[in-house]
């Protein structure tokens, strides 16, 4: 199975060297002064932060969770680190509360605590919080797509 991120006519499997067009297509969101960072450079880092676990799902429907369980490590990725293990503790009760016999909280806090610390190991500066994720499925390939929003504490 793979996962990658839509870049219109662009190809990209994550794990792959960055083609010619792609170096170009991340480089062209550059402005003067820094990086802008556009939805497709979320969604491509989301995926190298997410992939491995989404594609423990069986169907789509299972990637679909994956993705949106793993859009909510993202985004507590983004507090401080204080607030996140109760956040954890907090979503995952819930969870277990709304799925009974389906989903146990405290396989889903480990899981959550492992995405956490992988995004935030891996971009601990990219301060974008996810705000909609879409899943789509073809046989062994799953696609990704997310919407970002700069992430301000209030």
């Amino acid at each position: 199975m793979k996962i990658a991120a839509l870049v219109p006519g662009l190809t990209y499997k994550p794990g792959e060297m960055a083609s010619k067009q792609v170096k170009e297509f991340l480089f062209s969101t550059m402005d003067d002064k820094k990086m802008k960072i556009d939805d497709q450079n979320v969604t491509e880092k989301f995926i190298a932060v997410s992939s491995d676990y989404i594609q423990m799902a069986e169907d789509i429907k299972s990637a679909e969770n994956h993705a949106y369980l793993a859009v909510i490590a993202w985004n507590l990725s983004l507090y401080p680190q204080d607030q996140i293990p109760g956040q954890i503790e907090l979503i995952s009760r819930e969870y277990e509360k709304s799925n009974p016999g389906v989903i146990q909280a405290e396989l889903l806090a480990h899981d959550l605590q492992l995405l956490v610390e992988k995004k935030q190991k891996k971009f601990p500066n990219l301060r974008m919080r996810i705000t909609k994720i879409g899943v789509e499925g073809n046989g062994e390939e799953y696609k990704i797509t997310t919407e970002a929003i700069p992430f301000e504490v209030q």
